[in-house]
């Protein structure tokens, strides 16, 4: 994304239906993480950040990581 050159983040539904891709394709025991740049956001990351953790804070099928627990 060239943030300089006044480029927009996707829409949440193209970033949803990307993620739901991802896990189809790797299985849902793959660990998905999501990459962040918060001196850049713009509303449309901020709207699809807040979306994410609405919907799978309180998820079944999601369990949210300690990176540090990776290792």
């Amino acid at each position: 994304m060239d943030w300089k050159a006044g480029s927009v983040g996707k829409d949440s539904d193209i970033l949803f239906d990307e993620m739901t891709g991802l896990i189809l394709k790797w299985g849902p025991e793959t660990n998905l993480g999501i990459l962040t740049h918060h001196l850049v956001h713009d509303e449309r990351a901020k709207y699809f950040l807040a979306r994410l953790f609405a919907i799978t804070s309180h998820h079944a099928g999601c369990e949210w990581l300690d990176p540090a627990d990776l290792g």
